[in-house]
């Protein structure tokens, strides 16, 4: 059986806090919800938030609680998710597709500062394989911001947490998250202001919009191990990093001060794609391409000018050559010594 390139960090103990809530009086969205988002809140230094059912409605609700209106801009990153793309033009809001740094795949200040004659109301920062960008130059322009922490739960810009330097923050709960919820998704604000917004949105919905406690009992059973969960990240990442060195291919590496999370194990390969991924499936370790589900990947059935390769090389460059190895804590040493030892041999 092969070794999948994304698990669920999920444990006996996890499924235990599972079963306590299953047997309980109330399984729907109650005290767990409010443990969970208050937790997060703490973590990332929110002023509070809400556990939602739903990852596609946070993200609604984030933009709802910046007051956007149709035909407002959005900048947005060329290799954030392709959901992005689809619910800022379902909502009439018009996306400017930035392009990225090309030996980290961060969005680059000096792209959002391109956008800046088209009058920006908001910035999404989607912390594409967990690197961080230069937020502090992002901040500079006055645009309110909302931070996608999915697969950067625990970086950090600098001396802060990423998710406590915008206005609002999301995190996917879906199974190939930092933690995991079996699906929903986290809407957290940094100030009352748009938490009192917040709270006036989903008001309006039933409270089947919340996340059951069942679900949220998993993602707080993995909350209180999350730095542990980290550490080990950054442990495989440098033996990995290690191993990669000795052939002719390399990673990802995070610019400047930020201290990226290790959501997966990102190699840019020189050429060979095809032959690189039967080479890692020979030893039954599965690979896959890095951005196949990013905006980038959309650009030949969309027709979006500011999709073409002359207007963002360097995500198309990522997009073509970037290829995800298994990184999670839940690995195994033989696992890990495997992967290392494939890395080091790339074709």
């Amino acid at each position: 059986m092969a070794v999948p390139v994304y698990r669920p960090t999920i444990k006996r103990k996890n499924m235990d806090s599972v079963l306590t809530c299953m047997v309980s009086d109330h399984i729907g969205p109650g005290s767990h919800n409010r443990e969970l988002a208050s937790a997060l809140s703490i973590f990332l230094d929110m002023v509070g938030g809400y556990c939602l059912s739903s990852y596609t409605e946070a993200i609604h609700f984030a933009l709802d609680s910046l007051e956007l209106h149709n035909t407002d801009a959005v900048v947005i990153s060329a290799l954030a998710p392709s959901l992005y793309l689809k619910l800022l033009k379902k909502r009439g809001l018009v996306p400017l597709i930035a392009d990225v740094d090309p030996d980290s795949g961060v969005l680059l200040a000096s792209e959002v500062e391109k956008c800046l004659s088209k009058k920006p109301k908001a910035v999404i920062l989607y912390y594409t394989m967990g690197y961080i960008p230069d937020v502090e130059a992002i901040t500079r322009f006055k645009i309110p911001i909302i931070e996608d922490l999915t697969q950067a739960l625990g970086g950090r810009a600098g001396d802060r947490r990423c998710g406590s330097l915008g206005d609002v923050s999301v995190i996917s709960l879906e199974p190939e998250g930092i933690i995991t919820a079996g699906g929903g998704g986290i809407l957290l604000a940094r100030d009352k202001g748009i938490k009192g917004r917040i709270k006036q949105i989903i008001e309006e919905y039933s409270s089947n919009i919340l996340l059951p406690d069942i679900n949220a009992a998993l993602g707080l059973s993995q909350m209180k191990d999350i730095n542990k969960f980290i550490h080990t990240r950054e442990e495989i990442a440098e033996v990995f990093s290690q191993s990669l060195a000795k052939s002719r291919h390399r990673t990802l590496v995070q610019p400047g001060e930020g201290h990226n999370i290790n959501v997966a194990f990102p190699v840019l390969i020189n050429n060979g794609l095809k032959e690189v991924r039967q080479y890692a499936m020979r030893k039954n370790i599965e690979t896959m391409p890095a951005f196949s589900d990013s905006i980038i990947a959309m650009a030949e059935s969309i027709r979006d000018p500011r999709l073409k390769q002359k207007s963002c090389p360097n995500a198309q460059n990522l997009f073509w050559r970037c290829l995800l190895f298994p990184l999670y804590p839940t690995l195994g040493r033989r696992n890990v010594q495997l992967i290392s030892k494939v890395l080091s041999t790339l074709p």
